[in-house]
């Protein structure tokens, strides 16, 4: 591959059960706060709450 610079993507996917079961405003400031430390460790992914449970991709 001559002089390209390879880069390994990395994943981390993982469920969770909440409880208890938590309020939108939690909800909120979770995804705040992940946004806040997944921008400062340069990680992208995604993070689902349905039904008691969160599903979460995390990508470096």
């Amino acid at each position: 591959m001559g002089d390209e610079l390879m880069m390994e993507l990395v994943h981390c996917i993982y469920t969770r059960a909440a409880t208890p079961d938590p309020k939108e405003s939690d909800l909120v400031s979770l995804l705040d706060i992940a946004r806040k430390y997944s921008a400062a460790l340069n990680v992208t992914g995604l993070l689902v709450f349905d039904q008691g449970s969160f599903f979460q991709i995390l990508e470096e």
